[in-house]
């Protein structure tokens, strides 16, 4: 789960929990590598 803080919200938390499996980490982060990457322009 993503979550928003700080005293702005300019802060994101990934949350995920203790037994998430290892390709489920894995397939999360590139996805958000992936929009990350769109946001930016790059």
């Amino acid at each position: 789960m993503m979550h928003s803080c700080g005293h702005y919200g300019n802060v994101m938390r990934f949350m995920a929990p203790l037994t998430i499996e290892d390709e489920l980490v894995e397939k999360g982060m590139e996805v958000f590598e992936r929009e990350s990457r769109k946001l930016a322009g790059k």
